[in-house]
Parts: C-alpha cells; sequence; structure tokens
C-alpha cells in the first residue's frame, strides 16, 4: 500500500545540510538534514543520488514526474525542484548528496552532452552485480566518514565519492548507451529553456516579461507554452521556486530579514514581507521561529 510521503514519520536531526561543505550520507529511515525533507518540495545546488533497495516512490524533478523501483539509481544533477508524492510501505533506499565543489579538484567527464542526456533520464535500472559495486563502495564512504583522527580523511571520501560518479555514469554510459535520445516537440524545449534561465535568474527576476524577452517571445505565448506543457502557470512556478530558496535562507543561514530582502531583489522589507506571507501563509520572521 502507497503513502504520501508527508505522512511519513521522521526522526530528528539537527544537522543543517545548507551549512554543511562536504556531503550527507542518510537512508529512508531517517530525516534529511535540516530544512531539507522528501516530503515537501526543495532546491539543492548539488548532486542528489538516490539508490532503491527496496519498495518503490514517486517523485516530481520541476514539472515532471518519475517513478524509482528496486533495482534503480535516480541521479539528480543541481538546480531542480525535488518533491516526494508517494512512496511504497517498504520503502528503502540509501542518498548522497553533495555540492559539486566538493569534488571540484578531481577530473569530471567533459561530455556534457550525456550530463543533458542524464537530465532527461535521471533513473535507470541498475544489474544486480552492478548494484552491489556500488553498494559498496557507499559503504566504503560510510566507513571512512566514521574514521576519526585520520590524517587524510577528506582526502579518502572525496576519492570515494568520485569513484561512485564513475561508476554510477559507467552504468548509465553502458546500459543506455545509445538510447538516450527522446523527440521533443518546441513546446517541450521551451519550457526546458525556461526553467534554465528561472534557475539562474529567480533571485533577481520574477516577471514573466523577463523570461519572455530572453526567449525572445510574447509574455502571453510563454504563458501559454508552460500551462500546456507542465499544466501549471508561468508565475506559480517563479514563485514557488523563490518561496523554496527564501525559506532555505530563512531557516539556513543567519542572515537578516533587511539581508534576505535585498538578496532577492526586493524593493523593501515591507514589500518582502507581504510577498512572502501571500504565498507562504507567515511572516518570515514567523516561519523562521516556527516548526513548519
Amino acid at each position: 500500500m502507497a503513502k504520501s510521503i508527508s505522512a511519513l514519520e521522521k526522526n530528528s536531526s539537527t544537522e543543517n545540510i545548507f551549512a554543511v561543505t562536504n556531503f550527507v550520507l542518510f537512508d529512508t529511515t531517517t530525516l534529511i538534514p535540516g530544512e531539507i525533507s522528501i516530503e515537501k518540495p526543495f532546491i539543492f545546488d548539488g548532486v542528489v543520488m538516490l539508490a532503491c533497495l527496496k519498495g518503490g516512490a514517486r517523485f516530481r524533478l520541476n514539472h515532471r514526474e518519475m517513478k524509482i523501483e528496486k533495482g534503480q539509481i535516480l541521479t539528480i544533477i543541481p538546480r531542480q525542484i525535488i518533491c516526494g508524492l508517494e512512496q511504497s510501505d517498504n520503502f528503502f533506499c540509501e542518498i548522497l548528496l553533495f555540492p559539486l565543489d566538493f569534488i571540484a579538484d578531481y577530473p569530471s567527464p567533459t561530455d556534457y552532452d550525456f550530463i543533458l542526456k542524464l537530465n532527461e533520464n535521471p533513473c535507470i535500472t541498475v544489474q544486480e552485480e552492478a548494484m552491489q559495486s556500488i553498494l559498496d563502495i557507499h559503504t566504503l564512504i560510510v566507513k571512512h566518514h566514521n574514521l576519526t583522527n585520520h590524517p587524510y580523511q577528506e582526502e579518502l571520501v572525496k576519492s570515494l565519492i568520485f569513484s561512485l560518479l564513475i561508476m554510477v555514469f559507467s552504468v548509465y554510459e553502458t546500459e543506455y548507451k545509445g538510447s538516450f535520445t527522446q523527440t521533443k516537440t518546441r513546446q517541450e524545449e521551451l519550457t526546458d529553456r525556461f526553467f534554465k534561465l528561472l534557475f539562474e535568474h529567480y533571485k533577481k527576476e520574477r516577471s514573466v516579461a523577463f523570461y519572455a524577452a530572453k526567449l525572445c517571445l510574447t509574455p502571453k505565448y510563454l504563458s501559454t507554452v508552460i500551462h500546456q506543457v507542465t499544466g501549471r502557470y508561468i508565475l506559480d512556478w517563479i514563485n514557488e521556486i523563490v518561496i523554496i530558496a527564501i525559506k532555505t535562507s530563512l531557516r539556513a543561514t543567519q542572515q537578516t530579514i533587511l539581508q534576505i530582502s535585498e538578496e532577492y531583489n526586493f524593493s523593501n522589507p515591507s514589500f518582502f514581507g507581504r510577498y512572502f506571507k501571500q504565498y507562504a501563509g507567515m511572516t518570515p520572521m514567523q516561519y523562521r521561529n516556527s516548526k513548519c
């Protein structure tokens, strides 16, 4: 029997993922640290990897819904809205999150076309032997992460995470080589371009006219396309991303309300407060002090 992720009981945690500079390891028996929770939308400016060992679940990545089941791996590249929708009673997966700069010193694959294909096909089925190899590396990451007083702990963990990435990428290439290509309509391509622009400019720009101009379209046409492809209005997407990001700033930083309002290009704190309350149902300070 599937149940809503929002109804799941989670263990408490005080560590905040947005405050860490390396990585976070956990599984579905624990709460994702800090403000991140799969039971509500969040944005993570890094890589999220899930290996499903039991059951299954449904997620939403931006406007796309997808499922992950036993024997599958889901790799989510940075700057996407991630939201868990529902999961089976026995759902269990190992999860790894890390910012890209954590492994910035290591050489990475230069096939950017592959990264784009990965974004289009984030969930793949993995052969049992390959899955076991991936889990073996994951076990080593956990082991070395828990080492105390080891002079090269950070270097060991970085190397292992990079090895894990290469292993996962090789599985994608081996299992799906030549089968990534998907034909998209012009409307779907425009929608992808809109989301790319939105994640680049959401802190400063909240008007449909801005994004339409960037795409050389009229605001009316862009609004129609986004609604046709996603089933939601374009302003809903803009406001959702802005509110998610502001909530993160309120919970994960020590910035003042004034500093946050300036970071997100509001004319003054009063307007910022009214905007936030309109979509969050409470003032920024009330949200910061709440347990929502």
